[in-house]
């Protein structure tokens, strides 16, 4: 199972693209085609776009379009965000999505991946693991403005109901074993 989260490049390189950029072109023209978007990505990013804003969700880095609020899987080495819903407001172009720093940023990863997660049967890439992966306790989810200590609180308080609950049920199952 992998300890990072997960982003738009995973999704790439499992269809067999080097980049972001290119699955995105790819994915978009395909849309396209088939008449489920307006415009397909004509590659630009427009900096004059609003910045998306990304987060984590079940361990998959996103961001909502400022224009539409559909959310779409963002890659923090590649900080652009084209909408597969309303193609940039129908202009066919991407704009930037910001991130935390670095090093906040590899803080809130270390932190999240302390939450366990189950993965159900064996998958051929990790794309497909994160689609398949279930929070055992808390979702690996990170909104902007909460603090890793935040995060931390939230786990210990999930992981001592947890821990109760198991608690009570053993001893449940004790006094019948007795009875």
């Amino acid at each position: 199972m992998s300890t990072k989260i997960g982003s738009l490049q995973d999704f790439a390189k499992r269809d067999g693209m080097q980049t972001s950029r290119e699955w995105v072109k790819r994915f978009s023209e395909n849309k396209f085609r088939k008449g489920l978007l307006k415009k397909a990505w004509n590659g630009k990013v427009n900096q004059n776009f609003p910045s998306a804003i990304a987060q984590i969700d079940y361990a998959r880095w996103i961001a909502a379009c400022p224009f539409c609020g559909e959310f779409c899987m963002v890659d923090p080495d590649d900080k652009f965000l084209f909408c597969l819903y309303c193609a940039g407001n129908n202009t066919g172009d991407a704009g930037p999505v910001t991130f935390p720093e670095d090093n906040e940023r590899d803080e809130i990863e270390k932190t999240l991946f302390e939450r366990p997660v189950i993965v159900k049967g064996n998958h051929p890439s990790f794309a497909d693991e994160m689609l398949h992966s279930l929070p055992a306790v808390l979702p690996r989810n990170w909104k902007p403005g909460q603090r890793v200590g935040d995060l931390r609180k939230q786990h210990n308080l999930a992981v001592g109901d947890v821990d109760r609950v198991i608690k009570e049920k053993e001893s449940v199952i004790s006094k019948v074993e007795n009875a």
